[in-house]
């Protein structure tokens, strides 16, 4: 692996790599929409994710949306859906040669980043069961290591400035027994969830007054949440901003 020395006025390329996360019907998807008005933008949707529909393509924003996906079907092939969202990935944000008719694609979101984990799971007990017999280890190892490996399709894609996913938050226990308290964290199960929380910038969507706020800081009830920046950095962060495309930027890049 070769290695190089950081130059004065690099940008981290981590800091163009974002998750959005807040509670359903907080506006994330509707959100996303906006990117276009900065510069195209293609918003894919994730099996199972239900609202990206809600945009409509124009000249700058392109959305890509699954198939519907009826999880009440004992049939429904989960393995195979996986695989099919690994290739379908890969077509969108694997290469460079692009058709003199396509756009550089600028911003690329994915909407309902807890539902791949969640297809990631089914795949991996639906491979890992025999005769009736679910092997648990094979199956969340599989789930895991996948599920990062499709997160790392879209964080390395050096052609795409922007990769945002858009996730649903939770409310999770944390602290010593006798002393516990709720705090929000990312939708995802297990070890997963402290895996995401490493790999990117994670900011908190909510509604105040009906219109939608940025938390870039980790407090107490949202611990899961933070903007990965120099300490002298961070300490001037606002804890809230209203959600602003252009601020945002101007805070995780410069």
């Amino acid at each position: 692996m070769p290695y190089h020395d950081k130059k004065k006025g690099d940008v981290n390329d981590g800091a163009k790599r974002l998750q959005i996360i807040g509670p359903p019907y907080g506006m994330k998807t509707t959100v996303a929409g906006w990117l276009q008005k900065d510069e195209s933008t293609t918003v894919f949707g994730i099996p199972g994710e239900k609202h990206t529909g809600i945009l409509d393509e124009s000249e700058t924003l392109r959305v890509v949306l699954p198939d519907r996906l009826n999880i009440s079907d004992q049939k429904t092939d989960y393995y195979g859906l996986w695989t099919e969202l690994r290739m379908v990935t890969q077509s969108h944000v694997g290469s460079k040669e692009l058709k003199p008719t396509e756009p550089i694609v600028k911003h690329m979101v994915f909407d309902g980043a807890h539902k791949a984990y969640t297809l990631a799971k089914n795949a991996g007990v639906q491979r890992f069961t025999s005769a009736g017999k679910l092997d648990g280890f094979k199956a969340w190892e599989f789930a895991n290591d996948e599920f990062l490996a499709w997160f790392q399709q879209g964080y390395y894609t050096p052609h795409i400035e922007w990769v945002i996913w858009l996730a649903w938050s939770a409310k999770e226990s944390v602290g010593e027994e006798g002393a516990k308290h709720k705090t929000i964290m990312p939708d995802y199960m297990g070890k997963m969830q402290q895996t995401i929380v490493g790999e990117t910038n994670i900011i908190l969507q909510k509604l105040e007054g009906g219109k939608p706020v940025w938390q870039l800081r980790q407090t107490e009830d949202a611990m899961g949440i933070g903007i990965r920046t120099a300490p002298e950095k961070a300490e001037k962060l606002p804890v809230r901003i209203p959600a602003n495309w252009g601020e945002l930027k101007k805070i995780l890049v410069g």
